[in-house]
Formats: C-alpha cells, structure tokens, sequence
C-alpha cells in the first residue's frame, strides 16, 4: 500500500507539545496547543517565548509536585517540513502545594472559546494535575480557591503569548481520502483556524477518552 504524503503545515502555525511530569507517576502527560505567530519569529524564539508565558501563569495553578519539562514547537512555512526547537530554559514545577489526583486521565477541562460558530472553531484542552481531591466533590464538581486560581492563570496565559505576538488559535486538519486500495484517510494540512479569546474553566472535573479530534 502507497505511504500517505506527509501533512503541510499553515506558515506561522505554531504547534506546541507541553509535556507535565507527575513525581509518583511513570507515564507523561502532553498538553497540544496550537498558536499563531503573527511577527515572522524563528521556531526557537516562539518555544521561548511559549515556555515563559506557561511558566509565568499556568505553572503557577499546578501541583508543587509536578515538573513542567522544556515545550517542543513545530513551526510551519507552508511546507511538509516545519521547523522544529525545543524551548532553551530548564524544567520547572507546578506552584501550588497540594497532592494532585494521580491520574492524569481526571483533569480540569478549558474550553477554548473563539467568535465564530462551528464545530471548527472551538476546542478544549485538559489541564491535569491542578486540583487535588479536597478540591473536587463526590459529584465532581470543582470548588474552593483553586477554581479561582486556574481561571486567573488560564486568562493570563491567553494575555502573556498575545502580547508574544503569538494568540492561541484553533489548530484545523483536513483529511484526505487516499485512493489506493485500500481506502485509507489521512491529515493532509495542519490549518489555522479563530483566535481563541477565552479559555474557559469547566464547572466538573473530566474524563479524559482516547479519541481523534478535528480541532486542537
């Protein structure tokens, strides 16, 4: 069977692989975030700029016990073959003391807001590993300061990579059909999609699935 053509990625799309490392835990989770760089930056200066923007709000909402490993950004030109860096500061760790729930599978949901409709042009992302279980109830309700906390982190981060000339937007990919038999569909373009202009937290905790989503 023919391989499927490598995917072409939108010039200034900027993808963005955060891993989060919980002490007790052997498995790595991976936050997907997709931006803009409207400024013409190299991959490199885009990782740095992301990893500053994350370390100076989101890390903050998180467990004193995680460690918040270097971002790996793909930065697209239009081509088949982005750029790629890994952001130059070191690690560092969540900011708030508190024994997480361990598993990354139950997290915080931010719902990733733009001013279109559609299925397109809204997102989510789960955000492990910032509530602990006296912040959640039976019912899975999220409660207490930390509440407060991620959304004033979430909504800062949004501010931090904007003025880095590098807005959150959705990341949109397109499937192709592959006509050699057998039959097989691909992603065949990373495109940008709306700027998100609110990262909005979820009232419950969440269940991550594994599943294949449209939009990032």
């Amino acid at each position: 069977m023919m391989a499927s053509p490598d995917p072409t990625y939108d010039d200034g799309l900027v993808l963005v692989d955060q891993p989060l490392q919980l002490g007790t835990l052997s498995r790595t989770a991976h936050l997907t975030l997709a931006f803009a760089d409207t400024a013409a930056q190299t991959a490199q200066a885009c990782a740095d700029a992301i990893q500053g923007a994350f370390n100076a709000s989101l890390a903050d909402a998180l467990s004193d016990l995680v460690t918040i490993p270097p971002p790996t950004v793909k930065r697209g030109d239009g081509t088949t073959t982005p750029a790629v860096a890994v952001a130059s500061g070191g690690s560092s760790s969540g900011g708030t003391d508190m024994s997480p729930l361990p598993s990354p599978n139950i997290a915080c949901l931010l719902k990733k807001i733009t001013s279109l409709a559609g299925r397109e042009n809204r997102g989510r992302t789960y955000l492990p590993w910032a509530f602990g279980e006296a912040g959640i109830s039976d019912t899975g309700l999220l409660g207490g300061g930390q509440v407060t906390a991620v959304q004033d982190a979430a909504d800062e981060f949004l501010t931090l990579v904007a003025a880095a000339d590098l807005p959150m937007v959705i990341c949109n990919r397109t499937i192709t059909t592959n006509p050699t038999p057998p039959p097989a569909t691909y992603i065949s373009a990373y495109v940008t999609g709306a700027v998100v202009t609110q990262w909005t937290l979820e009232a419950y905790a969440a269940t991550q699935r594994r599943r294949m989503p449209r939009s990032t």
